[in-house]
């Protein structure tokens, strides 16, 4: 393939999903009940957005321990004993 027609089959995919997101919503579509307590209930999303936010703090907060532990342990650190 050219780059023409990478060029072409990207455009056109970019402009497929364009019309797909524009003219396939309708307005008379029923929407999502969000009151119900299945899988995609209100108290699992809050449960799992804490789960995902205590993760992302602990990752945050072992961003400074790692840096020591390397520093520490690589040649140019010159303040072992």
């Amino acid at each position: 393939m050219d780059a023409m027609s990478k060029t072409l089959a990207s455009v056109g995919l970019i402009w497929s999903l364009l019309v797909v997101c524009v003219f396939g919503s309708s307005s008379d579509a029923v929407g999502c009940n969000c009151e119900d307590d299945g899988f995609f209930g209100y108290r699992n999303i809050m449960e799992t957005q804490r789960v995902s936010d205590l993760m992302i703090a602990f990752a945050y907060f072992s961003i400074p321990i790692e840096l020591l532990y390397f520093v520490t342990c690589s040649n140019g650190y010159y303040l072992n004993s």
